[in-house]
């Protein structure tokens, strides 16, 4: 309800979600704030009350990844979804979106930072492992695509709902590196794959962005805990 596009209900579930924070002792929500805001906070709050929950995983993960249904979260093959949402639509009239104020992409990023906050006894069973496999999968077929087609300004990527998959897949790819970047050499080689297969063939710019920006600060974190095992030993 915090992104609903009715402006009122907004504004009433914010100072109802603060009055809810303030009740859990949340120091950081003292005040009413505007919809945004208090998303940010209750965020912060899901993290930090359910650190451990497994529950919390699943669902963040089954957000983060737009799937319908948690025990179905990884059987569909992301070729399918991928085609699936480049299917053009042959309506004589375009379905207006049903919410106007939510942005999809923000609600990504917003459930990929639960899961990169949260500790490894929530990550317990095939979570990780079956994220770690739709991550390597769907890199596999946009590089595959990428390489097949020319994207531009009008090309492939500018369907609302592909670049919205795409987004989910390099926010799933960070998550996974965040969870564990000494075993993640497989991700970083496909999303470099990617990358590079995105620089010639004039992919998205923000995918592109996106994705050396995570490639970056992975290699960044690997080489900090270099650093810091060389200063244990030493010590």
């Amino acid at each position: 309800m915090l992104n609903d596009d009715d402006d009122e209900i907004r504004d009433g579930v914010a100072a109802v979600t603060s009055r809810l924070l303030r009740a859990q002792c949340v120091s950081s929500a003292t005040q009413d704030a505007v919809p945004i805001i208090t998303v940010r906070r209750l965020g912060r709050f899901l993290t930090n009350s359910f650190f451990d929950s497994a529950d919390l995983c699943r669902e963040a993960t089954r957000r983060l990844t737009g799937t319908t249904s948690r025990s179905k979260a990884f059987e569909q093959p992301f070729t399918d979804i991928l085609a699936q949402e480049r299917k053009e639509d042959t309506a004589l009239f375009a379905q207006e979106k049903q919410n106007l104020y939510k942005d999809d992409a923000s609600d990504i990023t917003f459930w990929a930072s639960v899961l990169r906050s949260l500790s490894p006894q929530a990550r317990k069973g095939r979570v990780m492992q079956d994220l770690k496999g739709w991550v390597l999968d769907a890199l596999s077929t946009l590089t595959e695509t990428a390489r097949e087609e020319v994207d531009g300004p009008l090309g492939w990527t500018t369907k609302q709902e592909v670049f919205t998959l795409g987004i989910r897949v390099i926010c799933a790819a960070d998550v996974v590196l965040r969870w564990d970047d000494r075993n993640g050499a497989d991700v970083r080689m496909a999303l470099r794959k990617f990358a590079d297969a995105g620089s010639e063939s004039e992919l998205n710019g923000l995918w592109s962005e996106k994705s050396e920006q995570v490639l970056d600060n992975s290699v960044l974190r690997l080489v900090q805990d270099v650093h810091r095992g060389l200063a244990t030993a030493q010590a």
